[in-house]
């Protein structure tokens, strides 16, 4: 902390360097760039993905509301989607046809099905802000779709306070 916090720049620097790389290598990917919020990191993630323009967006009715947040900012048609009373994640098989991005956030440390979300829409992004750590199908949450985001607010798996990163092999 006092190594951030004595620099003139605590949220650039070898620090968020060496930060950003343990983020891609938990979550099996080539890169990481920390972002100011998790909501700015999935914006710029549905921005990535063809998330903008009208395209048709679906996420999980059960969210956060910064994920309809990035949808509308982005420029994307929000489909709000049943959940799994259960698990409070999608189902394996969204009741949306056509989606163009699927938002596939796997909450309070249980993972969703990724892997039939990768099915169901040309696009995923991951929202792992609830679930870094865990695995599915033999690869880490976060390794899977388009892009993963993660949010670093004080009540996530990592807290920084504020913050967020998108995540991606696709440069």
């Amino acid at each position: 902390m006092r190594e951030v916090l004595s620099r003139a720049h605590p949220a650039a620097g070898p620090v968020a360097a060496r930060y950003e790389r343990a983020l891609a290598e938990a979550c099996g990917r080539r890169q990481a760039v920390a972002t100011c919020s998790g909501t700015a990191a999935l914006h710029l993630a549905l921005l990535s993905a063809g998330g903008s323009a009208g395209a048709r967006v679906g996420f999980p009715s059960y969210v956060c509301a910064a994920v309809l947040q990035a949808i509308r900012h982005a420029g994307g048609e929000p489909i709000p989607l049943d959940v799994d009373p259960e698990t409070n994640n999608l189902p394996p098989r969204p009741s949306d046809a056509g989606l163009d991005v699927l938002v596939s956030a796997h909450l309070f440390g249980l993972p969703g099905p990724v892997v039939e979300h990768l099915a169901a829409a040309r696009r995923v992004v991951e929202d792992c802000a609830m679930c870094l750590g865990t695995s599915v199908a033999g690869r880490p949450i976060g390794s899977f779709g388009a892009a993963s985001v993660l949010s670093s607010y004080a009540t996530k798996m990592i807290a920084t306070g504020h913050g967020g990163a998108v995540l991606a092999d696709d440069p």
